[in-house]
C-alpha cells in the first residue's frame, strides 16, 4: 500500500516541491528480528527499484506511528 501511495503522491509533491530540498522514503513493516527478516532484501529492492528510499525497523518510525494512528480509528 505504502509504495502504490508513493507512486501516486510523490510525483505530484516533485511538482511543487524542489526535489534537492526533500528525500522521500517509504517506511516498511520488517526488521531483523521476528518472521519478518526473511523478507527484508526482498521488500527493499522492491520499493528502491521503484526510485524511493526504504527503511526497515527499528528506523521505519512513520510505519509504525500510521498503524497505531489508523488502530485507533478502529
Amino acid at each position: 500500500m505504502s509504495l502504490s501511495c508513493a507512486q501516486e503522491i510523490v510525483p505530484m509533491l516533485r511538482r511543487e516541491i524542489s526535489p534537492a530540498k526533500y528525500d522521500f522514503e517509504i517506511h516498511i513493516d520488517v526488521g531483523p528480528l521476528g518472521p519478518t527478516r526473511d523478507m527484508i532484501k526482498e521488500v527493499v529492492g522492491m520499493v528502491q527499484g521503484n526510485g524511493f528510499k526504504a527503511k526497515t525497523k527499528p528506523d521505519s518510525w512513520a510505519q509504525a506511528l500510521l498503524q497505531i494512528n489508523i488502530l485507533d480509528l478502529i
